[in-house]
């Protein structure tokens, strides 16, 4: 076996940035940081705060270079990288420069043996330079043992601190350094350096294999080269899309593709099957679920996002695709899946039989696809209520004095005041014609002329009988209506407490002067009605159980219309 003359450097290191002009992504931190070299404003202590691979430690390691460069007679935004101290400091030879990790260099004795170590001048460099990595790590003790340096070191010291956790550092230290958050580098970004890096290293990888790298990177610049480094390592001509989402584990966009056509047809087989050949091949269900949500949460952002593709990780192509899926579902219907897939997750962790888990999610988001939008079923209602103006009154602003009464007593019944029900008296002739009223015509019970000497509960009864066949819906209003006698020329009207309907619309105007001059007509003389409400029954001692509910709400005509539109049943009933 033959030994290389020249060991394999990885990318990550092989493509570290040297200037602050070949660090990616990082553009707030690096041009502050060229600005405060330039202007001589450079403070003390730096504070590097990121998530892993986004150039913390490398921009310190610049900086360092930025201020010891010997191409210029004071520190410079632009080092050589040829020179003895860029050198060193790239290598990590240089004796002024030292990086110390956070993790296993963490109590006090450590940190008062750097303490002691700041008052002795560099040796080459211009500073003496300290970066602290993972600096968070550091106990209280060790923390509070650096603050004193770390406010007033000597003019030949600097600190540059990095973190992922800045939440951990204690606030008086906070308070005495600069502070500088990395951003997560952006996927186009990414992809972008890939394709620089893939052109110098000679190989050829199709756009689609890039973008699935640099997904898998998650943002960062250290985790896509390794994914890259790894990719390499298949030695084929071109490495296609396929051959990436393979060796990363993943499930290919065009599975999932597949799986949302079954969906949309509610094909339970067809997803099922999907599920078995994604099972077969050795793939994680919690990764297939993963997979899935990010391919829901495109679909859901493809729908509300002018511009997805400042949003989504997505090349053209895909988009394009996406956008065409996305018109077969609703917002609730990705909402509601995306919520049943989430559900899973924690399931998954918790049984062995991961793959029937994942067969119920899909069976639930198939059943999804029946789910009607409340925004819809309300437009639908709306129409209904539209439709069913035949059994549901139009309600309207009834007089103040004809509302129902809340009284005191539970017992006592709501009355509405005669004078606000009709006028006090209607002269016979204006009552035999009233110019706004439509007159029904019913044919009379007695001998013509005024009907004094029957009761007006019985001139009722044979008016009421006529009305049945002269206008059958005023007759289904009044029908359950009871009345008696309130005086010599008073009508009483008892409401049932269940007859909403009736009651809404006697407390119109134009119903009660439609009634007051009818009955004044049949009796000869002017009649005043009186309009009580039944009190209802005491739930307490009489509480409807469920099915009474169900039953009463399956004799609304709104509810039997719903019922019928939309195919459902009831399930539950509140009051």
């Amino acid at each position: 076996m033959s030994i290389p003359h020249e060991s394999y450097t990885v990318l990550a290191r092989k493509w570290r940035p040297q200037t602050f002009a070949q660090v990616i992504g990082q553009e707030h931190v690096t041009t502050t940081l060229q600005n405060a070299i330039t202007q001589g404003r450079l403070g003390q202590g730096y504070l590097f705060i990121g998530t892993r691979g986004v150039g913390k430690t490398t921009i310190a390691r610049i900086l360092a270079k930025a201020l010891n460069c010997l191409s210029a007679a004071e520190p410079t935004p632009t080092p050589c990288g040829t020179c003895a101290n860029c050198i060193a400091i790239r290598d990590g030879a240089c004796l002024d420069v030292m990086e110390i990790d956070g993790a296993s260099n963490r109590g006090i004795e450590e940190i008062r043996r750097l303490r002691d170590s700041v008052a002795i001048a560099p040796v080459s460099a211009r500073y003496k330079v300290y970066i602290i990595d993972e600096v968070h790590m550091l106990t209280k003790e060790a923390f509070n043992a650096l603050l004193k340096t770390l406010e007033e070191p000597p003019p030949h010291v600097k600190f540059f601190f990095a973190t992922t956790e800045p939440h951990k550092i204690p606030a008086t230290i906070l308070s005495r350094v600069q502070k500088h958050e990395l951003r997560r580098v952006a996927w186009d970004a990414l992809v972008a350096y890939l394709e620089k890096v893939a052109a110098a290293e000679g190989v050829t990888v199709e756009r689609g294999a890039l973008g699935v790298i640099a997904r898998a990177g998650d943002g960062s610049v250290r985790d896509t080269l390794s994914v890259f480094d790894q990719v390499l390592a298949l030695a084929a001509e071109t490495i296609t899309e396929a051959e990436v989402t393979a060796l990363l584990g993943w499930t290919e966009r065009e599975t999932y593709f597949a799986l949302h056509h079954a969906l949309v047809a509610e094909d339970v087989a067809g997803a099922l099957a999907i599920v078995q050949h994604v099972i077969e091949r050795g793939r994680d269900p919690e990764q297939f679920i993963l997979g899935l949500l990010d391919f829901l949460r495109s679909m859901l952002v493809v729908q509300h996002v002018t511009n997805p593709e400042t949003v989504l990780e997505e090349t053209a192509e895909s988009l394009r695709a996406l956008q065409d899926a996305a018109q077969r579902y609703t917002h609730e219907q990705l909402l509601y899946s995306m919520d049943v897939l989430l559900e899973t997750l924690p399931r998954l962790a918790a049984t062995e039989a991961k793959q029937t888990a994942l067969e119920l999610a899909l069976l639930k988001i198939v059943r999804a696809r029946r789910r009607v939008s409340l925004d819809s079923m309300l437009e639908r209602l709306q129409a209904l209520d539209g439709a069913a103006t035949a059994v549901q009154p139009v309600l309207g602003e009834a007089p103040a004095a004809y509302q129902p009464a809340r009284p005191a007593q539970p017992a006592a019944p709501a009355v509405v005041s005669p004078a606000a029900a009709a006028p006090a008296a209607i002269p016979p002739a204006a009552a035999a014609a009233p110019a706004a009223v439509p007159a029904v015509k019913v044919a009379p019970t007695a001998p013509a002329g005024p009907h004094g000497d029957a009761t007006l509960a019985a001139a009722w009864k044979a008016w009421l009988a006529g009305v049945a066949t002269a206008d059958a819906k005023l007759h289904a209003l009044i029908a359950a209506v009871m009345v008696a006698d309130g005086g010599p020329d008073t009508l009483r009207m008892l409401v049932p407490h269940d007859a909403e309907m009736t009651w809404q619309s006697l407390a119109q105007k134009k119903t009660r002067e439609r009634l007051g001059a009818e009955i004044s007509r049949h009796v000869g003389r002017p009649v005043a009605l009186e309009i009580v409400r039944e009190q209802p029954p005491s739930t307490a001692t009489a509480p409807l159980t469920r099915d009474d509910l169900v039953q009463r709400a399956k004799q609304e005509p709104l509810v039997q219309k719903a019922l019928e539109i939309f195919g459902g049943e009831i399930i539950d009933v509140q009051e």
